[in-house]
């Protein structure tokens, strides 16, 4: 039977799964909304000086020249992340679809007319092409165009950094009752695991200062001390591409998974999850195997010593095979982290928690999680005294 909320036993691993909500309970300004401002209202100057990254980026010339920044400055989106990678697929796909063929979009370029008509059913191309052109570097080709895209992407990213490392986190976090209460129920377990989503090290730092000795996963890189490569990932889900058609190499850099394994991201969280499935494999074998003794049994083989084997292995493999519990907090569940998040979730003789920050938040995990698991499968998991998964008011977690 799978391990349900009806379950009163304590789970032997427990999961974290940290999104961006975790840092704003803390009172950091985390939010990409956050990071406009501070880029808009010239935050930067009050930076100290000699901050190692700072020093670095040329804040006026990002303010200025940047296209991604001045996009989402002129647009109307919602306030998480998730939004914010929303809109940047959106440009992203729409650029693929106007772009398909690169020698008519150059006779764009150079007619007019056929200009005119381009920016009349695709929008931001249109806006692209007069960003650049006003910028006073008009776009030359199409891969010079995704170009400017990805250099002006990985510049925004590197920008973040330095916002985060040197404002953001020189601000001590406050601890809140649903912190503290997160904190103590992952010391309650024989094992915990977090899999933060976030580029701040807040959740583990507060961890080590009560003693808590887990260990981290930073899915999408961490900021760094400036002295190495960027590593955080800010891209779009590998999904975006209607009817699974295959994305075209030179979009491929703008995907998640594209950008972990370039900048070698943290990835210790598959094994996690390859030592779980191994193990329930490894016992559903072993299951067949007794069965087959059982049911024809040979004079060949010495059935006691083969069925004690085969228990003895049974055993060994149990204690890779504990009863798992996720947490989620502070993350939307949204669509561009549905690979993870699902392969999680689905583990064997695992039950899941999703926390939520108010109805509107509620609403939307909802829907998100309906959109990665299937509404079948979520309605299954929700309900009934065997449920596996529930969704609680954070405010609980006390």
């Amino acid at each position: 039977m799978a391990y349900s909320w009806n379950d009163t036993s304590k789970p032997d691993v427990r999961y974290a799964i940290v999104g961006n909500g975790f840092d704003l309970e803390c009172g950091l300004h985390t939010g990409y909304d956050s990071f406009l401002k501070f880029v808009r209202e010239d935050g930067y100057a009050s930076l100290p000086v000699g901050a190692s990254l700072t020093n670095s980026i040329d804040w006026q010339g990002f303010r200025s020249h940047n296209y991604w920044l001045k996009r989402f400055e002129s647009v109307q989106i919602g306030s998480g992340w998730v939004d914010f990678e929303n809109e940047i697929a959106r440009v992203i796909v729409t650029v693929e679809k106007g772009m398909a063929n690169a020698s008519a979009i150059q006779a764009f370029l150079d007619d007019d007319i056929k200009w005119n008509s381009l920016i009349r059913s695709l929008s931001i191309f249109g806006e692209l092409y007069n960003f650049f052109k006003d910028d006073g570097a008009p776009i030359q080709s199409y891969r010079d165009l995704v170009k400017r895209l990805l250099d002006d992407l990985r510049y925004l990213t590197r920008c973040l950094e330095a916002y985060l490392r040197d404002y953001v986190c020189t601000k001590p976090p406050k601890e809140t009752a649903a912190t503290k209460a997160l904190v103590r129920r992952l010391c309650e377990s024989d094992r915990a695991r977090v899999i933060s989503f976030n580029y701040t090290r807040t959740f583990e730092q507060m961890l080590k200062s009560k003693g808590v000795d887990c260990e981290f996963c930073y899915v999408h890189g961490a900021i760094g001390d400036g002295s190495k490569k960027n590593t955080m990932v800010l891209g779009v889900d590998a999904n975006v591409e209607p009817d699974g058609a295959t994305t075209p190499v030179e979009f491929g850099p703008f995907m998640k998974y594209n950008q972990r394994i370039f900048k070698q991201t943290d990835n210790r969280y598959m094994t996690w999850l390859d030592n779980v499935r191994s193990s329930h494999e490894g016992i559903r074998q072993l299951k067949e195997l007794a069965d087959r003794f059982v049911l024809a049994p040979s004079s060949s083989v010495d059935m006691g010593a083969t069925l004690d084997r085969i228990e003895y292995l049974k055993s060994e493999l149990r204690k890779e095979l504990r009863k798992s519990e996720v947490v989620v907090f502070g993350h939307s569940l949204g669509l561009t982290d549905r690979d993870i998040l699902k392969s999680f979730i689905t583990l064997p003789d695992t039950r899941t928690v999703v926390y939520y920050h108010d109805e509107k938040s509620f609403s939307s995990q909802v829907s998100n999680l309906s959109s990665i698991l299937g509404a079948d499968e979520l309605i299954t998991r929700t309900g009934g005294e065997a449920r596996t998964l529930e969704f609680r008011d954070q405010r609980e977690l006390v």
